[in-house]
């Protein structure tokens, strides 16, 4: 009994030793040594929630025709329609003639039409730039994808990838469960380059690679709804530590403006907000593990 009675007295201060250890080990960090980099991070989060969830990457728009031009044998004459913003313009030329442009209109005119479609429009004559036109379409072109520009920064999947691992944790982008030498990812990953099946209702990737015989192109969805118009702005004088936190995963409150849900309407509304944000220290660094948008 006395020995065991020593061994437990040991044991105990053994552990009293050890608490203020493991308590500072699990401390959260104070707020003014890590502000500047959370602030960083939130702000470098925009450009890849639009890339992700926004607007996306820029594309070449679809432009009615898209360049091919279609031959009418009996005028000897060729054609091709075109989309410039709200007006549809018919680009045309008779033979050898230069190329010439009109413009449809539901309504008559005085001048004379070029040309009256089968539902009842007319074609007038019309002055028209098409140098800001670049057709990259054709027949052979993906119809629920279009291709991201040449002149973007960001022409692969990997490039999107680095930059937003340099704002947003693994589990936050790659999944929960995922790890090295995985095949697939979960997380953002999966919606953004695989696409995710629920039910009976797919959501195709957002982004692909078209590696056709042709050459390699990134391929943006357009079928894809942007979850927000206009991103979340931040006051970043009302952050602060909040708990649960430790030394390497920090919570945060914060006012923000932009939408939310108000959960007792139960509608989706526009205005200031309270947001918490999670942030985790992951090989060497902090990173989001929340979204910002």
């Amino acid at each position: 009994m006395k020995r065991f009675f020593i061994r437990s007295i040991s044991l105990c201060l053994a552990l009293i030793a050890a608490v203020p250890f493991f308590t500072s080990c699990s401390k959260p960090p104070e707020l003014d040594s890590v502000k500047s980099t959370f602030v960083s991070l939130i702000e470098a989060s925009v450009e890849v929630n639009n890339i992700f969830f926004g607007e996306g990457l820029p594309t070449y728009p679809r432009i009615a025709g898209d360049g091919n031009l279609i031959y009418n044998k009996e005028h000897d004459a060729y054609y091709a329609f075109l989309a410039d913003g709200d007006r549809t313009i018919l680009k045309y030329k008779i033979g050898d003639g230069d190329w010439q442009y009109a413009e449809k209109s539901s309504e008559a005119a005085n001048t004379e039409a070029v040309y009256k479609d089968p539902e009842g429009n007319f074609y007038y004559p019309t002055e028209f730039d098409e140098s800001k036109y670049e057709y990259v379409y054709d027949a052979d072109s993906p119809e629920n994808y279009d291709y991201v520009r040449a002149d973007c920064k960001y022409q692969d999947l990997e490039s999107i990838m680095a930059l937003a691992e340099s704002v947003y944790s693994v589990s936050y982008l790659k999944g929960a469960e995922w790890q090295e030498g995985d095949m697939g990812y979960g997380g953002v990953y999966a919606a953004m380059f695989d696409g995710i099946a629920l039910g009976t209702e797919v959501s195709y990737a957002r982004y692909r690679v078209d590696d056709s015989i042709d050459g390699f192109y990134l391929l943006k969805s357009n079928e894809f709804k942007p979850y927000f118009e206009e991103h979340k702005t931040y006051n970043f004088d009302t952050m602060k530590i909040i708990k649960p936190s430790r030394a390497d995963l920090v919570n945060i409150e914060i006012t923000a403006v932009g939408r939310y849900i108000d959960y007792e309407n139960f509608e989706v509304v526009t205005g200031e907000h309270t947001v918490t944000l999670t942030f985790v220290f992951e090989n060497g660094a902090w990173r989001l593990d929340t979204p910002t948008y």
